[in-house]
């Protein structure tokens, strides 16, 4: 939402709060600047793309099995590509 609201307003990016309550959300955009309601509620309107892709099933270990295949087996270098350890993100590079 905040990518679509900076597209109006350039150089705002750092100035947009976005926050929600219940059901309704809010949109501040700072340094003065002006939307109209209309032109605001036809970009926040938009729906969305929410996708997931299976990552684990493609990441290779080092003796080239899928981080996926190894996990049932408990394999401690999947485990540290798939859940990260706690200096490094999961699925990040040198994760393993």
């Amino acid at each position: 939402m905040r990518q679509r609201i900076a597209a109006l307003v350039p150089g705002a990016k750092a100035g947009i709060a976005v926050t929600s309550a219940e059901d309704q959300i809010f949109v501040q955009v700072d340094g003065g600047t002006r939307i109209g309601r209309a032109r605001l509620l036809s970009v926040v309107g938009m729906a969305g793309r929410l996708a997931f892709y299976d990552w684990e099933a493609n990441a290779l270990l080092t003796p080239g099995k899928t981080v996926a295949s190894q996990l049932e087996r408990q394999d401690p270098g999947a485990l540290r590509v798939s859940q990260g350890t706690g200096s490094t993100a999961p699925g990040s590079p040198g994760a393993d």
